[in-house]
């Protein structure tokens, strides 16, 4: 039942483990996943159209410690974010192949997962990418030489970090990943931190270079810019600050002469060749005067200027873009004044074209456009041909924008079709300010950023190239300076290998040289402690040798007293058979007188004494040779307690003195122990305390302590003197008073001593001469896991006179007449038919006619020993399912294993006692006894027939309660006290079965009158 239970609960821990496990291994096999995508989807843009993919990082993870398959899914998964963000598939191949092939190469070949990513870039990975890029892809050689240089450096170096994480930290130990190694060697480690040492740092260093060179690059575009702003505006402004000043010239001068004043607004106009028109009108919008003479000659009345919110301006305005005459114009006012009141406006017409080809088109070239906007952002002019005037100014959202500083942005455009690198090759940057003064205008310059990218471009490849040559040589010569570094040290570690046969066989060794001091000197102290390790070991083998010659003769010495005592103790248990067993078979019989059987008691008295020190001596022989095991098994500790407390009760009864046990209530229920052993140690514990307590009380604790329980033994005896107690756990040492001493043999607390240290505990002794002497042991009893059967004890029913159902046959073998003698005369009484037989050819004889139900076999015996009989039965297709009993006065455990081994059913150690003959027969035979009740019992029927007057119910309660708790004083007292007047008969049972310590049929009885 325990290997059982034991089984399944192993079982069931370690399927929760497994689960765990896996349900873990699961959650971090998603997460890697998710992070994958994740490390892909928000990449780091390290310049302005290079971004750096952090995601093989955890795909790699997943191909170390999942493998192939997941890693390749793993793959799928991070690199379908590359085609959404770089517009084509080619990433998407490249990086899904990667995984494949470091899968592969991790299970095939190599266990260094950089060494293979780099082998993967070198002659798969980089002519595909040219292949891809340029053949499928057209992408012109310099784009292509960039891409083909940055990717493989991305996924090298994240396929560095994912082998540092690997090989130097615990992740796979901790999802106990089987097929990964959870630790890395010393030449992985060194390539790894080599290459990481260089490789990283000089990563760090070339981002850093091209970053501050793209910054520079975009500095010097900036300045360029903001000067051609500045330069165009200045002259903007001083023109219009000049036209300006002319018209208010002109407008304070005479106008009521109107043919000066067209004189004078010609020679204006002509001045400044930017103004078409130039008008004079009132401030109803009416023209007074204008170069162009031919509105003049009309009606004023009819044409008025469509512009009358600059009419009643009091200052100089100049006008959004108005369309006049289906040609856009500007309109420049400037107000005039007689005696501080307005009389009308000077209006020019500025000519849009002339401004640009005097303003603009000197700043253009064929990378540079400039416009003129308005307020609203809207075209006043511009150098580019497609933008109408009037048209929104389109680079501030007709794309992606990308603010370079308060004035300049960089303009990329949209394009879903177009990768990366061509979209960032078509940007432009836009630099737009305020042109300043009275001017309400804004320049806006866009440059062409090509020329920017060839210049940056070639600064990135020329440093990602020596990047590159370092990422892909850096391994290859970490490799072989690690080869290098760990080969003498390899050397050395085979050297060890075996290294006592080699030194015992005084082999030569080859102590391997190194150009490192270091390794030279561990060289050297290696060969020097080599050559002190020989001659140790040559010492050591002349000391073997003679110590195998000490242990021979000790051996022999041993063996023969081992022989000696097996021979001693089955020639000595032979007589004890027939000497016990008669007494037995006597004790039975009825027709002796009182005399006689007292006489016969003693005969089985002293016989007991004497096996009880025959099997002290051999415990003792083999505690002391070693050769006593534990067994632990599961027990009902309370019942066991009980049984052991039962027993040494009577004794102290017997004696008049008290015996009080105190068990701690939080006591186990079961506790795996080994039964006989400890009972033996508690029986002798307590046996010596009764014998040598005369008066008072012997107290039995027990107590539970963490996974220990501690039994205390505490007496009013004779007690002990210091010099006592150092002598009392030696065998055959008694103390205390003589004739106590001539009732044992000395060596039951020797033994004792011994069998609690083999449990791990040890005794501890406190003793007061004349007051009496404390034993307490501390012992760990594991708790036993599972239900128990409820324990009984099994109290005598009477002498045994017979069984039930049809006559039964048992066949006996045994050498000696005696041994089938005491067996023959113990069962035939009850109803058993015996057949004998002297060896086990001649048990195999009887077997074969008779048919026996059951059969007892001795081990040693002539013509066919016990063990020849067994084999010889179970292999007999007739008699293989006998019943046998192996019954043999063989001291060793190896000859009753090996008896049950070979195929008996059980064993019955000689002397034979009849009460385990009895069971073994009654479980093997199912029998069901017929007893003959002692006269106490037939008057006791004889008494309970007639109807007996029990006392009142409380009385009855309280007996029970005695009972229960197994007060048999309490019993004695309170039915001495009511065996007067009718309950009498009641009294004097209660009494006799307290005094015969039948307390289940104690029980019985009350309880039958209490219902």
């Amino acid at each position: 039942m325990m290997t059982v239970n034991t089984a399944k609960l192993g079982n069931s821990l370690a399927s929760e483990k497994h689960s765990q496990h896996r349900w873990r291994s699961t959650i971090v096999l998603l997460f890697l996943l998710v992070a994958g995508y994740l490390g892909n989807y928000f990449s780091v843009p390290i310049l302005f159209h290079i971004d750096w993919l952090f995601g093989n990082i955890f795909v790699m993870l997943v191909v170390s410690l999942y493998g192939l398959a997941w890693g390749t899914v793993a793959a799928v998964i991070s690199s379908s974010h590359t085609i959404s963000l770089w517009h084509h598939p080619y990433g998407f191949i490249l990086l899904t192949l990667e995984a494949i092939f470091v899968g592969w190469g991790l299970r095939r070949r190599s266990s260094n997962l950089l060494l293979i990513d780099v082998v993967y870039w070198t002659i798969v990975g980089f002519p595909l990418l040219w292949f891809l890029y340029g053949f499928v892809g057209k992408v012109p050689a310099q784009g292509i030489l960039f891409i083909a240089l940055k990717n493989p450096l991305n996924q090298i170096c994240n396929a560095l970090i994912t082998s540092l994480i690997v090989t130097h930290t615990p992740i796979a130990k901790w999802l106990r990943v089987k097929n990964s190694k959870t630790y890395a060697s010393f030449e992985q480690t060194l390539l790894n931190l080599l290459v990481a040492f260089v490789l990283l740092p000089a990563l760090m260093l070339t981002i850093w270079n091209c970053q501050d060179a793209t910054a520079t690059q975009e500095k010097s575009t900036l300045a360029r810019l903001e000067d051609i702003r500045q330069d165009v505006s200045t002259n903007l402004a001083n023109w219009h600050q000049q036209s300006v000043g002319k018209l208010q010239a002109l407008a304070s001068s005479d106008l009521s002469d109107t043919s000066g004043m067209q004189e004078q607004i010609q020679i204006a106009r002509q001045t400044i060749p930017e103004f078409r028109n130039l008008y004079i009108t009132d401030t109803d919008g009416k023209i007074m005067n204008s170069t162009a003479v031919q509105n003049t000659n009309q009606n004023n009345v009819n044409n008025p200027l469509p512009f009358p919110a600059l009419l009643t301006a009091k200052q100089p305005l100049i006008s959004n873009v108005i369309v006049i005459s289906n040609s856009p114009t500007i309109i420049q006012t400037v107000p005039i004044f007689q005696d501080d009141r307005l009389l009308g406006q000077l209006l020019a017409e500025i000519d849009i074209n002339t401004l640009k080809q005097r303003f603009l088109v000197s700043q253009t070239t064929s990378t540079r456009m400039l416009s003129l906007l308005d307020r609203q952002n809207r075209i006043v002019t511009s150098t580019r041909d497609e933008l109408k005037v009037g048209e929104i100014f389109d680079r501030d959202g007709n794309g992606e924008i990308r603010q370079l500083d308060r004035n300049t942005n960089l303009w990329i455009p949209n394009s879903p079709q177009m990768t990366k690198v061509f979209r960032w090759r078509k940007s432009f940057q836009v630099h737009k300010n305020a042109v300043g003064g009275e001017l309400p205008w804004t320049v806006a310059i866009e440059e062409a950023n090509a020329s920017n990218v060839v210049v940056l471009e070639e600064i990135y490849t020329k440093s990602f190239a020596i990047l590159l040559a370092i990422a892909i040589l850096a391994p290859l010569l970490a490799k072989t300076i690690s080869r290098s570094l760990i080969e003498p040290l390899l050397e050395l570690a085979k050297l060890t290998s075996n290294l006592p046969d080699k030194l015992t066989e005084q082999q030569s060794l080859q102590i391997p040289a190194s150009s490192i001091t270091e390794i030279n000197t561990l060289s050297s102290n290696f060969q020097l402690m080599a050559i002190a390790l020989q001659d140790k070991f040559q010492e050591i083998q002349q000391a073997n040798q003679e110590i195998h010659q000490a242990k021979e003769v000790a051996d022999v010495a041993n063996n023969a007293k081992s022989e000696f005592l097996a021979n001693m103790s089955h020639e000595l248990r032979t007589p004890l058979n027939g000497i016990l067993g008669y007494a037995q078979i006597l004790q039975r019989s009825e027709s002796l007188s009182q005399k006689g059987r007292n006489g016969i008691d003693i005969i089985y008295q002293c016989g007991s004494h004497l096996l009880t020190l025959i099997n002290d001596i051999l415990d003792l022989s083999k505690i002391e040779a070693r050769k006593l095991d534990l067994h632990p098994a599961p027990l009902h500790f309370s019942s066991f307690l009980q049984s052991v407390v039962e027993i040494n009760r009577i004794r102290a009864e017997q004696k008049g003195i008290i015996f009080d046990f105190q068990a701690a209530p939080q006591l186990p229920v079961g506790v795996v122990a080994d039964e006989k052993c400890l009972r033996q140690v508690l029986i002798n514990l307590l046996g010596n305390a009764i014998k040598f307590t005369d008066r008072g009380s012997v107290t039995f604790k027990v107590e539970s302590i963490g996974q220990k329980i501690r039994f205390q033994v505490v007496d009013t005896g004779v007690g002990m003197s210091s010099e006592q107690v150092e002598k009392i756990f030696l065998p055959f040492e008694q103390v205390g008073d003589i004739k106590k001493q001539a009732e044992g043999t000395g060596l039951g607390l020797a033994i004792s001593h011994k069998i609690v240290a083999l449990m791990g505990g040890e005794i501890a002794v406190c003793s007061v001469p004349g007051e009496g002497s404390t034993f307490s042991l501390e012992v760990e009893l594991p708790e036993a896991e599972f239900d128990f059967a409820s324990a009984s004890r099994v109290v005598g029913q009477g002498t045994i006179v017979g069984y039930s159902g049809e006559k039964r046959r048992i066949l006996v073998i045994d050498d000696r007449w005696e041994n089938r003698s005491v067996l023959a005369n113990l069962l035939e009484p009850i109803g058993f038919e015996i057949i004998e037989a002297s060896n086990g050819q001649e048990g195999i004889d009887r077997a074969w006619h008779k048919s026996p139900d059951l059969i007892i076999t001795d081990l040693a015996m002539p013509v066919m020993n016990g063990f020849e009989f067994l084999q010889k039965l179970r292999s007999h297709p007739k008699l293989q399912n006998q019943i046998v009993l192996v019954s043999s006065a063989s001291v060793f455990e190896i000859d009753r294993h090996n008896s049950l081994e070979a195929g008996g059913n059980d064993f019955l150690p000689k002397p034979v006692q009849a009460e385990s003959l009895l069971e073994l027969l009654q479980k093997y035979l199912q029998l069901d006894w017929i007893y003959d009740r002692p006269n106490s019992e037939k008057q006791h029927s004889a008494v309970t027939s007639h109807d007996i007057q029990p006392p009142v119910p409380e009385i009855l309660q309280q007996l029970l309660e005695f009972a229960q708790d197994g007060e048999l004083d309490g019993v004695i007292e309170i039915g001495q006290q009511i065996q007067d007047g009718k309950t009498a008969a009641f009294g004097g049972e209660i009494v006799r079965l307290a005094e015969a310590c039948e307390i289940r049929q104690l029980q019985a009885f009350i309880q039958r009158y209490l219902t």
